[in-house]
């Protein structure tokens, strides 16, 4: 019995520490604001040829298209939209600072924007411009309209 105990514990063990990690880039718009908050952007499209099954991402990595009309969406007084973009398989250390959603051919969300509009005011382009952004682990992006 504890032979059998020993080898499932290894066996586990082994499974645990084999794992393969996914990563993604995620990019937050919160609304600080009493106001809602009207978002235009460009979506870019993925499929699963874009993202699996690689460790190695350049070739393969080249497609990018984003959609031929904007997508509008409304975020409510205090609230926040989000979304993700999948990068496929990744190491365990991911992400670096070498990790940018560039580099796995990520179009970033602030370049995408075609306006924002809270309540009556359309924001001016540098107010949602890269340096606007907080970049949390490499892989989060938020900004946030106060």
């Amino acid at each position: 019995m504890k032979r059998f105990i020993l080898v499932l514990a290894l066996s586990v063990s082994l499974l645990f520490s084999s794992c393969d990690y996914w990563g993604d880039f995620s990019f937050e718009i919160e609304n600080h604001t009493s106001q809602q908050v009207v978002v235009s952007y460009y979506e870019q499209l993925q499929s699963t040829e874009d993202v699996l099954p690689t460790y190695v991402h350049g070739e393969d990595y080249e497609w990018v298209h984003l959609a031929d009309t904007p997508t509008v969406i409304n975020i409510k007084p205090v609230s926040l939209y989000s979304i993700s973009y999948d990068v496929g398989l990744v190491g365990k250390d991911w992400p670096t600072e070498e990790d940018t959603p560039e580099r796995y051919h990520i179009v970033p969300l602030w370049e995408r924007i075609e306006y924002i509009v809270v309540g009556a005011d359309t924001l001016d382009a540098s107010s949602y411009s890269e340096e606007k952004w907080d970049a949390k682990c490499h892989c989060l992006f938020t900004l946030k309209i106060q």
